[in-house]
């Protein structure tokens, strides 16, 4: 059972996401009640100095509403965790996480759980007496397990449960994490960095990239930024080692001054005649896929590294 919620965490950050900005697909009761994504992976202490960070937190000024959510893949609820949360105030999400006043009327922290562990969550909650609602998620549906939300309207509708599939959960919101396989981040980003070559840019940042990339960036908390800078560095890294060999090369000496890292483009095969760019333009996904292939399996395939020089 556990390989079918594979990325599980990941799969409830863009679930939720796609559940209050009521896209195609998804039931569109949390967009009809206003909810917005305020923060995702934002981290924040509460009123005992100690870190909380959901991974998602959500707002409805209609419902006067905050709704902090907490991913537990394997169900295990730690008290420690659950003590954090108890001690989280109206006055922490309002200097804290700048969460506006009229959504701090009512607060609720939410775990989510695959429905395979949802018993064994529960149990947590009676050891631990956690009054938190808890949502388990199966294949097909999203339930309130345990306890109630703040608001009677939502605590119905996710007793009466939400129809979802979950293997089909749009991913794009956030495509991936610090827990996704380089292989995940790659098949992601080396697109965006060929289209970089067509519109024959001379140079480019990881945080450029990611801007294209993940149209909730800026609902990030800067942790998270930095974390998905680095991820995506570390590829082009690895990318530029090989298969990308000679194409990008990461610029130092700028990175120290935009405190992002910067990558030049050094050759870019496709300024090649019209007549020889869609031969080109073959080659590099030829490459992106050579690429992709090696980080999944550790093994690399011979290319012709000077290819392009023979154009």
């Amino acid at each position: 059972m556990e390989e079918k919620y594979l990325n599980f965490n990941l799969k409830v950050k863009n679930l939720f996401i796609g559940l209050c900005t009521g896209i195609a697909g998804l039931p569109t009761v949390l967009r009809e009640l206003a909810y917005r994504v305020k923060w995702v992976e934002f981290n924040f202490q509460n009123s005992k100095d100690k870190i909380v960070k959901p991974e998602l937190i959500f707002t409805s000024d209609k419902l006067q509403n905050t709704v902090m959510l907490e991913s537990k893949a394997g169900g295990n609820i730690e008290k420690e965790q659950h003590d954090r949360y108890c001690d989280v105030t109206k006055d922490d999400l309002r200097e804290r996480a700048f969460i506006e006043p009229k959504c701090l009327n009512y607060v609720d922290i939410t775990y989510v759980v695959p429905e395979y562990v949802a018993e064994k969550a529960s149990s947590a909650f009676d050891k631990f007496s956690v009054g938190f609602p808890l949502l388990s998620i199966s294949l097909k549906n999203i339930g309130l397990r345990k306890n109630s939300f703040s608001n009677a309207e939502v605590t119905s509708l996710f007793k009466a449960g939400l129809s979802i599939n979950y293997e089909e959960i749009p991913c794009h919101f956030i495509p991936f994490d610090n827990e996704s396989p380089v292989w995940i981040v790659a098949e992601k980003i080396v697109p965006i960095v060929l289209n970089f070559l067509y519109d024959n840019k001379s140079f480019f940042t990881s945080q450029e990239i990611l801007e294209k990339l993940i149209p909730m960036w800026s609902n990030l908390s800067n942790e998270e930024k930095r974390e998905m800078r680095q991820k995506v560095s570390k590829v082009l890294r690895i990318s530029a080692e090989y298969e990308f060999k000679g194409f990008i090369r990461k610029n130092i000496n700028i990175t120290r001054r935009t405190h992002t890292d910067t990558w030049d483009i050094e050759v870019n095969p496709l300024k090649r005649k019209p007549s020889k760019r869609v031969r080109v333009w073959k080659q590099l996904q030829n490459r992106q896929k050579l690429f992709i292939e090696r980080l999944k399996t550790g093994k690399r395939q011979s290319i012709q590294l000077d290819f392009f020089e023979d154009l």
